[in-house]
């Protein structure tokens, strides 16, 4: 759709100090990839913007464990290498969940790295060979000094039961040996509940990752998880009316499979 006199003012006054959020608003119709485009063809640029007001700061918390800071940078009006930094001297993290399950879908077969991956029927060229058949003496020598000895227990070994808290801020609990650890707030769903299904993750109910109470997990599936992080900044009658949308969707994609 041709872009008329007063779209192309309101850009021309707007663009460079306004995100992308409030560029839409300003021009019903248009979406935010759209007006990018027609602000590239003219040569219009955002303001290098680096400074964020109490506001903003509160907003980048808001959204960063669950938006790429590509997504972050154009909802709020500044460069990518800006959100990067400040989101770094925040010490924010994105959520993995998140992390995951954009790894999942980035992942596709024709990505670069896929090359460098171990292919299915892979043999190693030293496959049920004797150190003596494919190494020197002298290199024999070299590797006996730092392998383990039969039996020996590392210093820092740690028993079954040990916890400890990840960079993500989840209770790990070491349940075999020598190094298996799960988490706790999943093991304990599992004791009172029963078995996760597959494709579920467990939620903590008030957000409060050491609230290990039984009545505060929830198992989710994972596209629920994401609708309901993502949609937090929403009220509670609209947060309630997309989880329950995500779940009628889900339910008729189910049904069509069945039916087919």
């Amino acid at each position: 759709m041709k872009w008329n006199k007063e779209e192309i003012e309101i850009l021309k006054k707007e663009y460079s100090r306004s995100d992308s959020k409030r560029m839409v608003e300003l021009l019903p119709g248009r979406n935010r990839q759209g007006i990018k485009t027609k602000a590239n063809q003219m040569g219009m640029k955002k303001e290098n913007r680096s400074v964020f007001s109490e506001a903003e700061i509160e907003k980048l918390k808001e959204l960063y464990a669950w938006h790429t800071n590509k997504e972050i940078a154009e909802i709020m009006g500044f460069s990518v290498d800006t959100i990067n930094n400040k989101g770094s001297n925040l010490g924010l993290r994105k959520d993995i969940e998140f992390v995951r399950e954009l790894a999942r879908k980035n992942f596709t077969p024709d990505h670069p790295a896929r090359k460098y991956c171990i292919k299915p029927g892979h043999v190693p060229i030293n496959k049920g060979l004797k150190m003596e058949e494919y190494m020197t003496p002298d290199k024999i020598e070299i590797c006996k000094r730092s392998m383990f000895k039969k039996g020996l227990v590392p210093h820092n070994a740690k028993p079954i039961g040990y916890e400890r808290i990840n960079k993500e801020g989840y209770v790990e609990v070491k349940t075999k040996e020598p190094r298996t650890f799960e988490f706790k707030h999943r093991l304990i769903y599992e004791q009172h509940f029963g078995k996760i299904p597959k494709g579920y993750n467990v939620n903590f109910k008030d957000g409060d990752r050491s609230n290990f109470d039984p009545s505060n997990l929830i198992a989710m599936d994972k596209g629920a998880q994401m609708v309901i992080n993502s949609i937090v900044r929403y009220p509670k009658e609209v947060r309630q009316a997309m989880t329950a949308v995500h779940k009628l969707n889900r339910i008729i994609k189910k049904y069509e499979t069945d039916k087919h």
